[in-house]
């Protein structure tokens, strides 16, 4: 399916140097990689399948002998795969090379009531979408501009916003209730988007995606009223199910 040389013509040039000492073939890196999605290994796991496993070593024809190599090499070879749509170009290579074996043809008719489509994302709960959602926001701006985030960092946020959110974690410290869990993320994310509003010099913001989905996501779940207060929505009034967000890594998912 593939050759090393497809790794080093064309769109992928550049992607390995052509000095210093030869490295472990990028094609047989592939496959590796390939098995460990599909056996849902980690790197270390995925290595040490590669030195242990008949199986995988048949499939990579590999010697029985064969000792294995460094986990490090999977995410090294990731990370090259990971720039400039090289992964897209890869499965297009893929595709041309199925097409000209005969083994993919032209699709023809497909009964749309044939199968279920689904996104292939976590299952997010309303209270962690909506945290998973901040944390998206402040992660973009800063990585864009640390200097607008610090001062509005306050107590707390690095606990609920530091790391992924999950009501599991967060819920599980004294006097806690979903309740309050959601009150307190919604207040967290109306004073950014506020901030974000009062600064004329941070209007640019909003065209940041992750900040753009989570206007969109407070407005779906919250009902702001007269006073300023935030309201959470009852389950009814949410927008239909395919307009709702559910994952700021994949706001097309439904």
């Amino acid at each position: 399916m593939f050759t090393d040389e497809d790794f080093t013509s064309g769109e992928f040039e550049g992607m390995y140097s052509s000095l210093g000492q030869p490295g472990l073939s990028p094609a047989f890196l592939l496959v590796v990689t390939i098995l460990q999605f599909r056996h849902n290994l980690a790197d270390r796991e995925a290595a040490q399948a590669v030195a242990d496993r008949i199986s995988w070593k048949y499939a990579l024809s590999l010697g029985l002998d064969y000792a294995g190599f460094d986990f490090s090499a999977l995410s090294e070879f990731r990370s090259r795969l990971a720039q400039e749509g090289r992964a897209d170009r890869l499965l297009s290579l893929m595709l041309e090379r199925l097409k000209e074996a005969g083994l993919v043809k032209a699709g023809g008719r497909q009964r749309t009531d044939s199968t279920h489509v689904i996104a292939c994302v976590r299952r997010l709960n309303r209270i962690e979408t909506l945290g998973e959602g901040l944390r998206a926001a402040l992660e973009e701006i800063a990585r864009t501009s640390p200097g607008f985030i610090v001062p509005l960092l306050q107590p707390g946020w690095d606990e609920r916003y530091g790391r992924k959110v999950e009501t599991s974690r967060l819920l599980r410290r004294k006097n806690a209730s979903a309740d309050k869990l959601v009150e307190q993320i919604g207040v967290d994310g109306l004073s950014l988007l506020d901030a974000i509003d009062a600064d004329p010099a941070a209007a640019w913001m909003n065209q940041l995606p992750q900040v753009a989905f989570l206007r969109t996501l407070w407005d779906q779940q919250f009902h702001r009223t007269c006073a300023g207060r935030l309201r959470y929505k009852d389950v009814k009034e949410l927008p239909p199910a395919s307009e709702r967000l559910h994952s700021p890594y994949d706001p097309d998912a439904r």
